[in-house]
């Protein structure tokens, strides 16, 4: 029976998560996508944003410039809980919540691994890359070392911008958060997700239209998990939370009108 102590299990989750960080170095490499093209499909994505009335990345990143403070804790968002919290919430279900860990593990590979492979395929610059939109480079015009840095730029794909493998992770974590927890503060977590998304198009590394394809994206394979639970219905069990416990003086009231 899979423990969390066991070391083969534990080097096998290490081993998984490694393998899904190579798969993304190695398609970089090996797909790596040019910004012309990747341009150009910004520039059609604009187009079609423009017909719906979308194309309010350039006054919302306006509106935050007004509020120096705030682009900074954009690029702070952008840059630190992405990456921090996402790792730490698998390492924390991983430990605390490990007989739901595998589901949580499954959904996060799911998304990521086909998001990227889409990117690889369909390059889409982010609107700071469009010079007609006149928007600035916040992340690389605040950080010493950013996606311009060589050795980050050789590694990353600067065109990846649908869909947005920001947002989809920010959900994951909430909704998995929400769904593993019983604390009536649990709903808080949806406020990281609205952080994330204000500070990509803040710091214009996303489109509107990239959060939404990421809501898309993240329904289809949340839709492919449930059709894979009924393969491997042991390793994507989700637990439901505990009852919230509910007060004494509010049980003994229960059970009286009872």
């Amino acid at each position: 029976m899979r423990s969390r102590s066991n070391p083969r299990t534990l080097a096998l989750e290490i081993g998984i998560v490694a393998a899904i960080a190579l798969y993304y170095i190695g398609g970089n490499i090996l797909f790596e996508g040019e910004r012309g093209p990747a341009i150009d499909n910004a520039r059609d994505l604009i187009a079609l944003q423009a017909k719906i009335g979308l194309n309010v990345e350039p006054q919302i990143q306006h509106f935050f410039q007004t509020y120096d403070w705030s682009l900074n804790v954009f690029v702070f968002f952008y840059a630190g809980p992405h990456f921090v919290l996402t790792y730490g919430f698998l390492i924390w279900t991983y430990w605390f919540r490990f007989p739901a860990y595998a589901y949580v593990r499954n959904a996060f590979l799911l998304y990521t691994a086909s998001a990227f492979t889409f990117q690889w395929v369909f390059p889409v610059a982010p609107p700071r890359m469009v010079p007609e939109l006149g928007l600035a480079d916040l992340v690389t015009d605040t950080l010493p070392i950013n996606g311009e840095t060589p050795w980050i730029k050789a590694l990353v794909n600067d065109v990846a911008a649908l869909p947005s493998v920001h947002t989809g992770w920010a959900l994951l974590v909430a909704v998995c958060a929400i769904r593993l927890t019983s604390n009536r503060w649990r709903w808080l977590w949806l406020a990281y997700p609205a952080m994330i998304m204000a500070s990509i198009l803040a710091t214009a590394n996303h489109f509107v239209w990239d959060i939404i394809a990421a809501l898309a994206w993240l329904g289809a394979t949340e839709l492919a998990h449930a059709a894979l639970s009924r393969w491997w219905p042991h390793t994507f069990h989700v637990p439901t939370p505990r009852p919230l416990p509910v007060p004494e003086p509010m049980a003994e009231a229960v059970e009286a009108h009872a």
